[in-house]
């Protein structure tokens, strides 16, 4: 990993091209706030997506309670991620087909750039914009334990029609 200090402009470009680029996978701005105003976002995750048969960048804002998504055009791309960078995270984690990078603001306003090459065994990430969640219960299976509360509840209802 290699450790490099660069400006602020220099890391804006670095981010913007990586993002805007043909291999972007992710991107993700997290960790504490350094040099920007206060912000409502604890996280924003940035992943190119297809929809409409068109690629876009699909940005997610997460606060400490939800997730507010929005896709844009890559030709409308450059506002909300220069949005994204005016907030001053002091982690961006970049992936892209070719590489990974990491970039940490220190307290002091030290910036370092840690980039590391990635294998070409790494699976290409699906773009599908509605992708399958990883819930506890899967959609079109039934919940066993509601339909034993439901017949206890059908009992109870009996019991209380019978004794009256």
């Amino acid at each position: 990993m290699n450790s490099t200090d660069l400006g602020p402009t220099t890391v804006h470009q670095l981010v913007t091209d990586t993002i805007l680029g043909p291999d972007f996978r992710r991107a993700t701005f997290g960790g504490a706030i350094r040099g920007g105003a206060a912000s409502l976002w604890v996280r924003i995750v940035v992943r190119p997506i297809d929809l409409r048969s068109q690629r876009q960048l699909q940005f997610s804002y997460f606060d400490r309670t939800k997730c507010i998504t929005r896709n844009y055009p890559v030709t409308e791309g450059r506002p909300p991620l220069e949005e994204a960078l005016a907030l001053g995270f002091a982690g961006i984690h970049l992936s892209s087909g070719t590489e990974e990078i990491d970039i940490r603001t220190s307290k002091k306003g030290k910036v370092q750039i840690g980039r590391r090459s990635t294998t070409a065994t790494t699976p290409e990430p699906i773009r599908a914009h509605n992708r399958a969640k990883d819930v506890p219960l899967p959609e079109g299976r039934a919940d066993r334990s509601r339909s034993s509360i439901a017949a206890a509840g059908s009992a109870t209802s009996l019991w209380l029609l019978t004794t009256t």
